[in-house]
């Protein structure tokens, strides 16, 4: 059986990344590592309005993947800017891939991934 946990010299870590910055919109993950889980949070800011919160998701050994879109809600604050974030964590080698894509009204889309080593993610074989 293989038991995924977080090691016990990590209590919590916190964390903000920005995935993907396309024509003055960007998007941002920020990620709590705590209580065997990640909790990831999606901010979308454009010109005008900063830091909107799209989504939020929990990624765990039975989850370890998740999606956030900002089409499949009605932000008007937005004004039709469009954001996706994917996350996965592969507890083999401890890393959080994030893909992210916006999309621009009257313009085109930008997307990058970004990958991080998350110290502290043990995975044990029993």
């Amino acid at each position: 059986m293989v038991e995924n946990s977080l090691s016990s010299k990590v209590t919590s870590l916190d964390e903000c990344i920005n995935v993907a910055s396309y024509r003055g919109a960007s998007l941002k993950v920020c990620y709590t590592v705590s209580d065997n889980k990640i909790h990831l949070v999606a901010l979308f800011t454009t010109p005008y309005v900063k830091d909107f919160d799209i989504g939020k998701a929990t990624i765990d050994s039975s989850n370890p993947t998740a999606v956030i879109n900002s089409e499949s809600h009605c932000f008007e604050r937005l004004h039709d800017f469009q954001g996706v974030v994917t996350m996965s964590f592969d507890f083999k080698i401890n890393v959080l891939t994030i893909s992210g894509k916006i999309c621009i009204p009257l313009a085109d889309c930008g997307e990058d991934k970004v990958s991080v080593l998350i110290p502290g993610i043990i995975s044990t074989i029993n």
